[in-house]
């Protein structure tokens, strides 16, 4: 885990549906958002997946396409306690978001 985030124990009695953007353009572009569907699976319920869709690379242009999808899902997880576990997630599965300059 990445030593500088500290996950708290907030979280909704309710369950709330939540929606992400999920995409890699580097390494093996497929299996890297199926480990991600994976990881998120364990705090995040019923997930469902929109198709694949590749795309080209925004404003850095000079990079590999990306393969995007869009993930639904039920989480009991307060909004900035899910954004510091994809943090982790990203983390663990190399993402470096300073070297990267980019926070999406």
């Amino acid at each position: 885990m990445n030593p500088g985030l500290k996950l708290k124990n907030q979280s909704y009695s309710d369950k709330q549906t939540v929606y992400l953007g999920i995409g890699s353009n580097l390494g093996s572009r497929k299996e890297n958002i199926k480990r991600g569907f994976s990881l998120l699976s364990k705090f995040i319920e019923d997930i469902e997946t929109s198709s694949l869709y590749e795309t080209e690379p925004m404003y850095m242009t000079e990079q590999p396409k990306f393969l995007n999808a869009v993930f639904r899902g039920i989480c009991t997880l307060s909004p900035e306690i899910l954004l510091e576990k994809i943090h982790v997630i990203e983390f663990e599965m190399g993402r470096d978001r300073i070297k990267s300059g980019y926070k999406g």
